[in-house]
């Protein structure tokens, strides 16, 4: 798991291909949308911990993280089948 006072200035990228790893794990109060441009750009899926009230998930799925760590996840999946009714319903696929 990430602890930014190790790393200084590199970019998570640059961390992630350093130590060979194939995801970037932190905090949510750590990620930012100029880190998460640089994990996507080099295809590296982005994880975020400890996330359990319904706005910081709603915000962080928003962003485009790959995957929520929770102690909640019955809010977690209310969420997700919630943003995935309402895409239904703007794409016209009501099910």
């Amino acid at each position: 798991m990430f602890e930014k006072k190790f790393y200084d200035a590199q970019l998570p990228s640059e961390i992630v291909v350093s130590l060979d790893g194939n995801a970037f794990n932190c905090s949510r109060r750590e990620i930012n949308a100029t880190w998460l441009a640089d994990l996507k750009r080099h295809g590296i899926p982005v994880n975020v911990y400890i996330v359990d009230d319904e706005k910081s998930m709603k915000r962080l799925h928003a962003l485009g993280v790959d995957g929520i760590f929770t102690n909640k996840p019955d809010i977690l999946r209310n969420v997700l089948d919630g943003l995935r009714q309402n895409r239904e319903i703007e794409s016209g696929n009501k099910t």
